[in-house]
């Protein structure tokens, strides 16, 4: 199983402020248009099948389906699932939403998807090897996989758990663990071991204090990494 019932609980927590730009996921909202621009170089095509994992209340999906009607967003909490259809259908939007895990998806989408967007979700799951099995399972071949997580290192712990959760108060105290962040070197390794090709590593600069974000040559914090199903 590649869910890890504590990460559940703990963002099920925050599922009712999520859209809230002041509130609990208030650096997603501060991220998105780096993030969008990112998956945008890409993907050429706009008639192909996306799923959104991790996707929490939606905050991505929707942007994403704009360009990419055919998506689904899917997540193992609940309550994250039942506020994004909610905001979806306040928002006007046809977007297809399901509340499960990727393992519990394999046999319905098998070889099904052109992209599978993986956002902040690696360093939340129980065994990001098996779980990089499952995505490929459900990715077509050349499908493509677009994932962010954190480094490991010195300046992560300052920038991701020292400044965002504890000094200016972006992130609920314990959103992230240490242990669970993933080195750039390792995330290539687990990507070679599922017969994945690692095409692109490009860094997410966020600034707390202007509350904006970049792409930059800077990995050591937050990135963004591009692979390829072979």
């Amino acid at each position: 199983m590649s869910v890890n019932a504590h990460e559940i609980e703990k963002f099920r927590l925050l599922a009712n402020d999520w859209w809230d730009i002041n509130g609990s996921a208030q650096p997603l909202h501060h991220i998105n248009a780096a993030r969008i621009e990112y998956i945008f170089r890409h993907i050429e095509s706009e008639n192909i099948n996306i799923m959104d994992l991790g996707c929490g209340a939606g905050i991505l999906t929707e942007s994403l389906y704009r360009q990419f009607p055919n998506i689904i967003g899917v997540d193992a909490c609940t309550d994250m699932i039942n506020v994004a259809k909610q905001h979806s259908e306040n928002s006007g939007l046809n977007i297809n939403y399901s509340c499960n895990s990727i393992e519990n998806l394999c046999d319905e989408y098998n070889e099904s998807f052109d992209v599978i967007v993986c956002m902040e979700l690696l360093e939340h799951v129980e065994n990001p090897e098996k779980f990089l099995s499952y995505c490929r399972q459900c990715l077509k071949h050349n499908g493509i996989l677009i994932i962010s997580t954190v480094n490991r290192n010195f300046k992560s712990y300052a920038g991701a758990i020292i400044a965002a959760e504890h000094i200016f108060k972006l992130l609920p105290t314990g959103t992230h663990d240490y242990s669970k962040f993933i080195k750039p070197s390792e995330l290539n390794k687990i990507l070679y071991i599922n017969d994945f090709e690692l095409i692109d590593i490009t860094g997410l600069e966020y600034l707390p204090i202007t509350k904006s974000a970049s792409l930059s040559k800077n990995i050591d914090i937050n990135y963004l990494a591009c692979a390829i199903k072979r």
